[in-house]
């Protein structure tokens, strides 16, 4: 994707920000305002998915049409960059990635032990490890920053205020994430998704190649896609881009995670997250 001073690749001679970026930030804001709320399923998938043009123009007005750099169209808020990131800097984190003992991802536990305090267990929706990035924080904050500043911000013609401390995850053969929302939680007896994190956008960074399986799924739109190292994936938040991913069927895949909060929006919380991220800082 060209950045905003680059020159627009219509072949115009103007700059990017000032040709195709400008008319589709005017396209977007004229379509916002006609975003529909659609059905629900029992599990909070919308019905019928978002798999054609017609459903898409319905509930994903407000977003840009969606862009892999070497593939074409894909569903619309979401970004694929190939090779964003080169092989030796890939390397330079999966490298210090190998040299961390990984923590388990957990969620508290119903039963209460004797001792009355919270208990946790392993999930079975999330097989996963968090890779702490301690070591490599300041490096890994500046490249996270770049993406939400030069790729985020003109892609969804938005203002990036804040973003959470990026995390590595780790996923071993049979490691999977089940289909989520990063930021909308879902009410069953009610029928309805609420917000329940501060996030607007949320980002992926594929780190290498030598395993199989562990594809990035968006049910709703009936897109999925096979990471591959230096890959970069950008989508709103909210529950229409619930994703997943596949079961890592050999090898170990890694990935950097991040999620960003844009200036004027729905709020849950009265501040950041600790160890958020000011934009630009």
């Amino acid at each position: 994707m060209p950045r905003r001073n680059d020159p627009c690749p219509c072949g115009s001679g103007k700059r990017y920000k000032h040709c195709c970026a400008a008319n589709q930030s005017a396209a977007s804001g004229k379509n916002a305002t006609v975003r529909a709320t659609p059905d629900y399923t029992e599990l909070g998938y919308i019905r019928g998915g978002l798999d054609t043009p017609e459903k898409q123009s319905r509930y994903c007005a407000d977003q840009p049409p969606g862009i892999v750099a070497t593939r074409g169209l894909v569903p619309p808020g979401i970004l694929i960059i190939k090779k964003y990131l080169d092989a030796a800097q890939c390397q330079f984190i999966v490298d210090y990635a190998n040299r961390q003992v990984g923590k388990k991802s957990t969620i508290q536990s119903a039963d209460v032990p004797e001792s009355g305090q919270a208990a946790t267990r392993e999930s079975t929706a999330r097989i996963t490890e968090y890779v702490d990035i301690a070591g490599i924080n300041d490096h890994v904050n500046s490249l996270v920053s770049d993406i939400f500043l030069h790729e985020v911000q003109p892609f969804y013609s938005t203002e990036i205020e804040w973003f959470e401390c990026p995390e590595i995850l780790r996923y071993h053969q049979g490691g999977h994430y089940q289909a989520h929302s990063d930021a909308d939680n879902w009410t069953a007896s009610q029928r309805k998704w609420s917000r329940g994190m501060d996030r607007d956008y949320s980002l992926l960074l594929y780190l290498n190649n030598d395993f199989t399986g562990g594809e990035l799924d968006f049910p709703h739109f009936g897109f999925r896609i096979r990471p591959e190292a230096g890959m970069l994936a950008c989508f709103p938040s909210d529950h229409r881009y619930l994703h997943a991913a596949k079961p890592t069927l050999s090898g170990t895949r890694y990935v950097l995670v991040g999620w960003a909060a844009a200036k004027g929006t729905q709020r849950v919380n009265d501040q950041p997250p600790n160890r958020s991220v000011g934009l630009g800082e």
